[in-house]
């Protein structure tokens, strides 16, 4: 009887180490492998979101073709942005002057921009606030729908002791280079 009972144990312990163990070790792998996989096909999914969330304002750039446009489009909203009535109270902004300069398109494989068929085009703006007025921008400029980099940003007070800036941003933009011909 003990003998029958010690082949049963030695038995249940073969089937469980044998049987039951590799089962559980190959359902938590497989487990494992099936997480993954959820993993990345949310993010596939949040990607193409992302894409379509952003197609507009691809669209909008490639519709761009004439980089004067693009020129005039950065101008249009900084003055629209001074002159805007939705800006907090007390937030002045008004611009003084500016100038704009269109970048390289040359240079070949060398430049990445006139690779894919961009020109860079700089503006200069100066403008005169307080600080609640040029964080407004700054704010606006983070939110805007042209791609716009904020290359140097200069902030000199006009009266020392008083919140009445001079202020000059280098700004710079993306717009389709004339005649390539090419679409990015």
């Amino acid at each position: 009887m003990i003998a029958i009972g010690v082949v049963a144990a030695i038995g249940c312990y073969g089937v469980w180490s044998f049987g039951v163990v590799s089962y559980l070790d190959k359902r938590e792998e497989l487990v494992n492998k099936r997480d993954d996989a959820k993993k990345q096909l949310e993010e596939a999914d949040h990607f193409a979101a992302e894409r379509e969330a952003r197609r507009p304002v691809w669209d909008y750039m490639r519709s761009s073709v004439d980089s004067s446009l693009a020129d005039s489009r950065l101008g249009q909203m900084l003055e629209a942005w001074a002159s805007d009535s939705r800006r907090p109270p007390g937030a002045n902004f008004r611009i003084t002057g500016g100038n704009q300069s269109r970048g390289s398109t040359g240079g070949g494989s060398n430049n990445p921009l006139a690779a894919n068929g961009f020109t860079e085009l700089k503006v200069q703006v100066q403008a005169e606030g307080n600080q609640k007025g040029l964080a407004w921008v700054l704010w606006n400029l983070e939110r805007v729908n042209v791609p716009v980099k904020v290359n140097q940003t200069t902030v000199k007070p006009r009266t020392e002791g008083r919140d009445d800036l001079k202020i000059t941003l280098n700004l710079s933009t993306l717009a389709l280079a004339p005649n390539t011909g090419r679409t990015p």
